[in-house]
Protein backbone atom coordinates (compact mmCIF):
# COMPACT_ATOMS: atom_id res chain seq x y z
CA UNK A 1 0.00 0.00 0.00
CA UNK A 2 1.53 3.34 -1.00
CA UNK A 3 2.36 5.96 1.60
CA UNK A 4 0.63 8.63 -0.49
CA UNK A 5 -2.40 7.40 -2.42
CA UNK A 6 -3.18 9.52 -5.48
CA UNK A 7 -5.53 6.92 -6.95
CA UNK A 8 -8.66 8.99 -6.23
CA UNK A 9 -7.19 12.25 -7.52
CA UNK A 10 -8.04 13.96 -10.80
CA UNK A 11 -6.33 12.04 -13.66
CA UNK A 12 -4.86 15.29 -15.01
CA UNK A 13 -3.17 15.84 -11.65
CA UNK A 14 -1.80 12.32 -11.92
CA UNK A 15 -0.51 13.15 -15.40
CA UNK A 16 1.42 16.09 -13.94
CA UNK A 17 2.75 13.86 -11.15
CA UNK A 18 3.90 11.34 -13.76
CA UNK A 19 5.87 13.88 -15.81
CA UNK A 20 7.42 15.53 -12.76
CA UNK A 21 8.39 12.16 -11.27
CA UNK A 22 10.04 10.97 -14.49
CA UNK A 23 11.96 14.22 -14.91
CA UNK A 24 13.05 14.56 -11.27
CA UNK A 25 14.08 10.93 -10.70
CA UNK A 26 15.73 10.73 -14.13
CA UNK A 27 17.86 13.86 -13.73
CA UNK A 28 18.96 12.97 -10.18
CA UNK A 29 19.85 9.38 -11.14
CA UNK A 30 21.74 10.41 -14.25
CA UNK A 31 23.65 13.06 -12.32
CA UNK A 32 24.68 10.39 -9.78
CA UNK A 33 25.75 8.15 -12.66
CA UNK A 34 27.91 10.90 -14.12
CA UNK A 35 29.57 11.51 -10.75
CA UNK A 36 30.23 7.79 -10.23
CA UNK A 37 31.83 7.56 -13.66
CA UNK A 38 34.79 9.58 -12.32
CA UNK A 39 35.66 6.67 -10.04
CA UNK A 40 34.60 3.79 -12.30
CA UNK A 41 36.46 5.01 -15.41
CA UNK A 42 38.96 7.39 -13.71
CA UNK A 43 37.57 10.12 -15.96
CA UNK A 44 38.82 13.68 -15.96
CA UNK A 45 36.45 16.60 -15.41
CA UNK A 46 36.38 17.48 -19.14
CA UNK A 47 35.26 13.97 -20.08
CA UNK A 48 32.57 14.05 -17.38
CA UNK A 49 31.29 17.35 -18.80
CA UNK A 50 31.13 15.75 -22.25
CA UNK A 51 28.99 12.94 -20.81
CA UNK A 52 26.73 15.34 -18.92
CA UNK A 53 26.02 17.41 -22.05
CA UNK A 54 25.63 14.41 -24.34
CA UNK A 55 28.85 14.82 -26.35
CA UNK A 56 29.17 11.09 -27.04
CA UNK A 57 31.90 11.41 -29.66
CA UNK A 58 34.36 12.20 -26.86
CA UNK A 59 33.62 8.96 -24.96
CA UNK A 60 34.65 5.32 -25.29
CA UNK A 61 32.13 2.64 -26.27
CA UNK A 62 32.17 1.25 -22.71
CA UNK A 63 31.42 4.68 -21.27
CA UNK A 64 28.56 5.19 -23.74
CA UNK A 65 26.99 1.86 -22.73
CA UNK A 66 27.41 2.80 -19.06
CA UNK A 67 25.61 6.13 -19.47
CA UNK A 68 22.89 4.54 -21.59
CA UNK A 69 22.21 2.04 -18.80
CA UNK A 70 22.02 4.83 -16.21
CA UNK A 71 19.65 6.85 -18.41
CA UNK A 72 17.29 3.90 -18.83
CA UNK A 73 17.43 3.07 -15.13
CA UNK A 74 16.86 6.68 -14.05
CA UNK A 75 14.24 7.85 -16.55
CA UNK A 76 12.21 4.63 -16.84
CA UNK A 77 12.79 1.80 -14.37
CA UNK A 78 12.96 3.81 -11.13
CA UNK A 79 10.10 6.19 -12.10
CA UNK A 80 8.03 3.19 -13.25
CA UNK A 81 8.44 1.44 -9.90
CA UNK A 82 7.81 4.66 -7.96
CA UNK A 83 4.69 5.56 -9.96
CA UNK A 84 3.28 2.06 -9.69
CA UNK A 85 3.67 2.34 -5.92
CA UNK A 86 2.31 5.85 -5.52
CA UNK A 87 -0.64 5.50 -7.92
CA UNK A 88 -1.86 2.13 -6.70
CA UNK A 89 -4.87 1.91 -4.44
CA UNK A 90 -4.80 -0.22 -1.30
CA UNK A 91 -6.98 -2.84 -3.00
CA UNK A 92 -5.83 -2.48 -6.62
CA UNK A 93 -2.45 -2.27 -8.36
CA UNK A 94 -2.07 0.52 -10.94
CA UNK A 95 -0.72 -2.00 -13.41
CA UNK A 96 -0.25 -5.70 -12.75
CA UNK A 97 3.35 -6.15 -11.69
CA UNK A 98 2.86 -9.64 -10.27
CA UNK A 99 4.77 -12.18 -12.34
CA UNK A 100 2.05 -14.49 -13.64
CA UNK A 101 2.77 -15.83 -17.11
CA UNK A 102 0.65 -18.12 -19.26
CA UNK A 103 2.96 -20.69 -20.91
CA UNK A 104 1.07 -20.76 -24.21
CA UNK A 105 0.93 -16.95 -24.24
CA UNK A 106 4.69 -16.82 -23.66
CA UNK A 107 5.39 -19.03 -26.69
CA UNK A 108 2.99 -17.07 -28.90
CA UNK A 109 4.57 -13.79 -27.79
CA UNK A 110 8.11 -15.00 -28.55
CA UNK A 111 7.07 -16.15 -32.03
CA UNK A 112 5.14 -12.93 -32.71
CA UNK A 113 7.89 -10.49 -31.79
CA UNK A 114 10.83 -12.47 -33.16
CA UNK A 115 8.84 -13.05 -36.33
CA UNK A 116 8.03 -9.33 -36.64
CA UNK A 117 11.63 -8.31 -37.34
CA UNK A 118 11.53 -8.52 -41.19
CA UNK A 119 8.21 -6.65 -41.24
CA UNK A 120 9.52 -3.92 -38.91
CA UNK A 121 12.70 -3.61 -41.00
CA UNK A 122 10.58 -3.12 -44.11
CA UNK A 123 8.49 -0.44 -42.35
CA UNK A 124 11.74 1.26 -41.26
CA UNK A 125 12.88 1.53 -44.86
CA UNK A 126 9.42 2.70 -45.93
CA UNK A 127 9.51 5.44 -43.27
CA UNK A 128 13.02 6.51 -44.27
CA UNK A 129 11.93 6.92 -47.89
CA UNK A 130 9.48 9.70 -46.99
CA UNK A 131 10.33 12.97 -48.75
CA UNK A 132 9.14 16.43 -47.78
CA UNK A 133 7.82 19.05 -50.27
CA UNK A 134 10.46 21.39 -51.68
CA UNK A 135 9.41 24.31 -49.47
CA UNK A 136 10.04 22.09 -46.41
CA UNK A 137 13.48 20.91 -47.53
CA UNK A 138 15.16 22.79 -44.68
CA UNK A 139 13.09 20.90 -42.10
CA UNK A 140 13.82 17.59 -43.83
CA UNK A 141 17.56 18.30 -43.88
CA UNK A 142 17.49 19.15 -40.17
CA UNK A 143 15.59 15.96 -39.34
CA UNK A 144 17.91 13.80 -41.42
CA UNK A 145 20.97 15.37 -39.77
CA UNK A 146 19.49 14.50 -36.39
CA UNK A 147 18.81 10.95 -37.62
CA UNK A 148 22.42 10.58 -38.75
CA UNK A 149 23.63 11.64 -35.31
CA UNK A 150 21.31 9.14 -33.58
CA UNK A 151 22.33 6.41 -36.04
CA UNK A 152 25.98 7.06 -35.29
CA UNK A 153 25.24 6.84 -31.57
CA UNK A 154 23.31 3.58 -32.06
CA UNK A 155 26.15 2.04 -34.06
CA UNK A 156 28.52 2.69 -31.17
CA UNK A 157 26.07 1.12 -28.73
CA UNK A 158 25.81 -1.91 -31.00
CA UNK A 159 29.56 -2.28 -31.52
CA UNK A 160 30.20 -5.76 -30.10
CA UNK A 161 33.67 -7.30 -30.12
CA UNK A 162 32.80 -10.70 -28.64
CA UNK A 163 30.34 -12.76 -26.62
CA UNK A 164 30.85 -10.79 -23.34
CA UNK A 165 30.14 -7.56 -25.24
CA UNK A 166 27.07 -9.17 -26.84
CA UNK A 167 25.73 -10.21 -23.43
CA UNK A 168 26.32 -6.73 -22.01
CA UNK A 169 24.57 -5.14 -25.00
CA UNK A 170 21.57 -7.46 -24.70
CA UNK A 171 21.28 -6.43 -21.05
CA UNK A 172 21.72 -2.67 -21.67
CA UNK A 173 19.70 -2.33 -24.89
CA UNK A 174 17.51 -5.42 -24.68
CA UNK A 175 16.51 -6.01 -21.06
CA UNK A 176 16.66 -2.60 -19.38
CA UNK A 177 14.62 -0.68 -22.01
CA UNK A 178 12.12 -3.55 -22.22
CA UNK A 179 11.42 -3.30 -18.49
CA UNK A 180 11.67 0.48 -18.12
CA UNK A 181 9.83 1.59 -21.25
CA UNK A 182 7.01 -0.90 -20.72
CA UNK A 183 6.57 0.15 -17.09
CA UNK A 184 6.24 3.79 -18.20
CA UNK A 185 4.47 3.67 -21.57
CA UNK A 186 2.23 0.61 -21.20
CA UNK A 187 2.01 0.49 -17.41
CA UNK A 188 1.66 4.15 -16.45
CA UNK A 189 0.65 6.10 -19.57
CA UNK A 190 -1.68 3.53 -21.10
CA UNK A 191 -3.48 3.05 -17.79
CA UNK A 192 -3.65 6.79 -17.15
CA UNK A 193 -4.99 7.66 -20.61
CA UNK A 194 -7.60 4.95 -20.21
CA UNK A 195 -8.78 6.76 -17.06
CA UNK A 196 -8.83 10.13 -18.82
CA UNK A 197 -10.35 9.08 -22.17
CA UNK A 198 -12.45 6.09 -21.07
CA UNK A 199 -11.39 4.42 -24.31
CA UNK A 200 -8.83 1.61 -24.37
CA UNK A 201 -8.09 1.85 -28.10
CA UNK A 202 -7.30 5.57 -27.88
CA UNK A 203 -5.16 5.01 -24.80
CA UNK A 204 -3.14 2.36 -26.66
CA UNK A 205 -2.73 4.64 -29.70
CA UNK A 206 -1.65 7.69 -27.66
CA UNK A 207 0.76 5.62 -25.57
CA UNK A 208 2.25 4.18 -28.78
CA UNK A 209 2.65 7.72 -30.17
CA UNK A 210 4.46 8.84 -27.01
CA UNK A 211 6.60 5.70 -27.06
CA UNK A 212 7.72 6.36 -30.62
CA UNK A 213 8.07 10.14 -30.24
CA UNK A 214 10.33 9.71 -27.20
CA UNK A 215 13.02 8.11 -29.36
CA UNK A 216 13.26 11.35 -31.34
CA UNK A 217 13.50 9.82 -34.81
CA UNK A 218 10.99 11.14 -37.35
CA UNK A 219 12.20 8.66 -39.98
CA UNK A 220 11.81 5.83 -37.49
CA UNK A 221 8.48 6.94 -36.05
CA UNK A 222 6.14 4.60 -37.93
CA UNK A 223 7.84 1.27 -37.10
CA UNK A 224 8.13 2.16 -33.39
CA UNK A 225 4.50 3.30 -33.38
CA UNK A 226 3.48 -0.04 -34.92
CA UNK A 227 5.58 -1.90 -32.32
CA UNK A 228 3.95 0.20 -29.58
CA UNK A 229 0.49 -0.81 -30.81
CA UNK A 230 1.40 -4.51 -30.64
CA UNK A 231 2.78 -4.11 -27.12
CA UNK A 232 -0.21 -2.04 -26.02
CA UNK A 233 -2.77 -4.60 -27.12
CA UNK A 234 -0.70 -7.39 -25.58
CA UNK A 235 -0.80 -5.50 -22.29
CA UNK A 236 -4.56 -4.99 -22.61
CA UNK A 237 -5.31 -8.63 -23.40
CA UNK A 238 -2.94 -10.28 -20.93
CA UNK A 239 -3.66 -7.90 -18.03
CA UNK A 240 -0.02 -8.11 -16.92
CA UNK A 241 2.91 -5.81 -17.65
CA UNK A 242 5.28 -8.75 -18.05
CA UNK A 243 3.91 -9.93 -21.39
CA UNK A 244 4.77 -6.68 -23.23
CA UNK A 245 8.08 -6.63 -21.33
CA UNK A 246 8.87 -10.08 -22.71
CA UNK A 247 7.71 -9.14 -26.22
CA UNK A 248 9.81 -5.97 -26.14
CA UNK A 249 12.83 -7.89 -24.83
CA UNK A 250 12.53 -10.58 -27.52
CA UNK A 251 12.32 -7.99 -30.30
CA UNK A 252 15.26 -5.94 -29.00
CA UNK A 253 17.46 -8.93 -28.22
CA UNK A 254 16.79 -10.73 -31.51
CA UNK A 255 17.67 -7.51 -33.37
CA UNK A 256 20.91 -7.17 -31.36
CA UNK A 257 21.88 -10.79 -32.07
CA UNK A 258 21.22 -10.29 -35.80
CA UNK A 259 23.43 -7.17 -35.73
CA UNK A 260 26.15 -9.16 -33.96
CA UNK A 261 26.01 -11.93 -36.55
CA UNK A 262 26.22 -9.36 -39.36
CA UNK A 263 29.24 -7.78 -37.70
CA UNK A 264 30.88 -11.22 -37.53
CA UNK A 265 29.90 -11.82 -41.20
CA UNK A 266 27.90 -14.91 -40.30
CA UNK A 267 24.60 -14.08 -42.04
CA UNK A 268 25.51 -11.49 -44.66
CA UNK A 269 23.56 -13.36 -47.35
CA UNK A 270 20.33 -12.98 -45.37
CA UNK A 271 20.18 -9.20 -45.76
CA UNK A 272 17.55 -9.30 -48.48
CA UNK A 273 15.48 -11.89 -46.60
CA UNK A 274 15.43 -9.68 -43.52
CA UNK A 275 14.30 -6.77 -45.73
CA UNK A 276 17.34 -4.70 -44.82
CA UNK A 277 17.41 -3.63 -48.47
CA UNK A 278 13.86 -2.30 -48.14
CA UNK A 279 12.24 -4.70 -50.62
CA UNK A 280 8.86 -6.24 -49.88
CA UNK A 281 9.61 -9.92 -50.39
CA UNK A 282 8.27 -13.34 -49.40
CA UNK A 283 9.97 -13.21 -45.97
CA UNK A 284 8.28 -9.88 -45.18
CA UNK A 285 4.94 -11.33 -46.26
CA UNK A 286 5.49 -14.36 -44.02
CA UNK A 287 6.50 -12.03 -41.18
CA UNK A 288 3.26 -10.08 -41.60
CA UNK A 289 1.30 -13.32 -41.53
CA UNK A 290 3.09 -14.52 -38.39
CA UNK A 291 2.33 -11.26 -36.57
CA UNK A 292 -1.35 -11.33 -37.55
CA UNK A 293 -1.85 -14.99 -36.65
CA UNK A 294 0.07 -14.80 -33.35
CA UNK A 295 -1.66 -11.61 -32.20
CA UNK A 296 -5.06 -13.07 -33.09
CA UNK A 297 -4.15 -16.22 -31.16
CA UNK A 298 -3.05 -14.14 -28.15
CA UNK A 299 -6.31 -12.20 -28.19
CA UNK A 300 -8.31 -15.43 -28.33
CA UNK A 301 -6.19 -17.04 -25.61
CA UNK A 302 -6.65 -14.23 -23.10
CA UNK A 303 -10.34 -13.88 -23.95
CA UNK A 304 -10.88 -17.35 -22.49
CA UNK A 305 -10.63 -17.02 -18.66
CA UNK A 306 -10.33 -20.80 -18.20
CA UNK A 307 -6.99 -20.83 -19.98
CA UNK A 308 -5.38 -18.05 -17.95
Amino acid sequence: MPYLNFNAKNPFLKLLIVFMSILTIGVITYFIGVLLSKFIFSMHLDAINHAFYGRWDELTDSQIKYYQAFQTFGFFILPGIFLHWILSASDNEYFNIRFKINGVGLVLTIIAFAGAIPLINWIVNLNQSISFPTFMSGIEDSLRTNEESLTSFSKRLLDMQGIPSLIATVFIIGALPAIGEEFIFRGVFQTLFKEILRNMHLSIIISAILFSAFHGEFFGFIPRFFLGLLLGYLMHWSKTIWMPVIGHFIFNSATIIICYLFQREKIGSLGQSLSIDGQFNLIVLVSLGVVIVMMFALRKLYANPQRN
